[in-house]
C-alpha cells in the first residue's frame, strides 16, 4: 500500500494502509486542542485514553477510512474503555465539506450524528461535486431524524455557525500538527501519537499498546 501523502494542513491525504506507514507514529507531549466541540463522541469524558479522528466529509480517503475501518475501530475503543471523538475539517478544494458537516451536525442535534455520518460517507459519490449537494445530503440524513421541521430549520440557519466551527477546527488542527485527512490522534496521559491516512483497527490497537508499555524517546517527525 502507498504511504500517506503529507500535504498542507487540511489536504486530503493518501492511503497509509495498515503496515509500516500506518504504524509510523510519533510520541509527542500532549497539547490541549483549541476550544472546539467534536461533532460526535462516545465513551467516558473522563477516560484517560482518548482517540480523535480529524476528517473531511468530502475527502475520498476519509470515506475509505470510514467505510473500511470505523466499525472495527469503534468496537476496539469501546472494548478498551476509550473515548472517541470526531472533529470535522473542511479542506481546501472541498467546499461541500460545509454542506456535509451542516447536515451531520443538524442530524446530531436530534441525536442522529452517527447515522448521518454513515449515510454521508457511504454515499459520498452521490453528493460530492454535485450542484444539488445540499438537497442530496438532506435526503440522506432525513430518515435518521424524528423531526423534519427542526432539521430543515437547522439546515437553513446553521451554516454560519458550522462554518465557524470548521474554521476553529482548522486552527486547532494546525496547532496539533495535523497535516492531512484523515488523521487519527491517540492521547494517553501526557503523550499523544498520530496515525495518518487510512488505518486499520489493528494499527490503532498496536499504537495504543506501544504507548502503554516501555518506550524509548521517539524522534520528532520532520515528514
Amino acid at each position: 500500500m502507498a504511504a500517506a501523502i503529507l500535504l498542507p494542513l487540511g489536504a486530503c491525504g493518501g492511503d497509509a494502509g495498515s503496515s509500516s506507514a500506518a504504524s509510523r507514529v510519533d510520541t509527542l507531549p500532549f497539547a490541549a486542542p483549541a476550544a472546539v466541540t467534536p461533532g460526535y463522541a462516545t465513551g467516558d469524558p473522563a477516560a484517560t485514553l482518548v482517540v480523535e479522528e480529524w476528517a473531511d466529509f468530502q475527502c475520498p480517503f476519509c470515506a475509505q477510512h470510514y467505510t473500511a475501518n470505523h466499525e472495527a475501530i469503534e468496537a476496539a475503543l469501546d472494548e478498551l474503555g476509550a473515548r472517541f471523538e470526531v472533529y470535522e475539517i473542511g479542506a481546501p478544494g472541498h467546499p461541500q465539506s460545509l454542506d456535509a458537516t451542516v447536515a451531520a451536525r443538524c442530524a446530531g442535534a436530534q441525536g442522529a450524528y452517527a447515522a448521518a455520518r454513515d449515510a454521508i460517507y457511504t454515499n459520498q459519490s452521490a453528493w460530492s461535486g454535485s450542484l444539488e449537494a445540499d438537497t442530496i445530503l438532506r435526503a440522506l440524513v432525513l430518515p435518521s431524524v424524528p423531526d423534519t421541521a427542526a432539521l430543515d430549520d437547522c439546515l437553513r440557519n446553521q451554516r454560519v455557525t458550522v462554518g465557524q466551527i470548521l474554521n476553529r477546527n482548522m486552527r486547532a488542527a494546525a496547532g496539533r500538527g495535523v497535516r492531512s485527512t484523515p488523521t487519527t490522534i491517540i492521547r494517553m496521559g501526557n503523550a499523544e501519537r498520530q496515525l495518518r491516512g487510512v488505518v486499520s483497527a489493528d494499527a490503532v490497537r498496536e499504537a495504543i499498546a506501544s504507548m502503554s508499555g516501555p518506550r524509548s524517546g521517539a524522534a520528532p517527525d520532520t515528514g
